[in-house]
């Protein structure tokens, strides 16, 4: 009987231990995984966003200053124009 029993306790036991070991290592990796991935990756990530948004925004405030500019011009050569219609049509009127 003892013949018996020895081998299947041991089978038993290298289950056991085995997955003991698997669900150890598991979490363990798991565990560093996660640690890298927060104190590496998102910091970096997150610098990457905020070099990208930056460079959006001053391409905006570039954008926006030069299409402000463009309209200050448009204004003021039509502002020109119009001027110097209205002296031509006074003076069409004064003679």
């Amino acid at each position: 009987m003892n013949n018996k029993v020895l081998p299947i306790v041991t089978q038993k036991l290298k289950e056991s231990t085995k997955d003991t070991i698997k669900e150890t290592i598991k979490t363990t990796l798991a565990e560093s995984f996660r640690n890298a991935f927060e104190s590496s990756l998102l910091p970096a990530f997150q610098a990457g966003i905020d070099r990208l948004f930056a460079q959006v925004n001053v391409s905006f405030e570039n954008g926006m200053k030069n299409f402000s500019d463009d309209v200050i011009l448009f204004h003021q050569e039509h502002q020109r124009s119009y001027v110097d219609l209205e002296q031509e049509v006074s003076k069409v009127y004064e003679c």
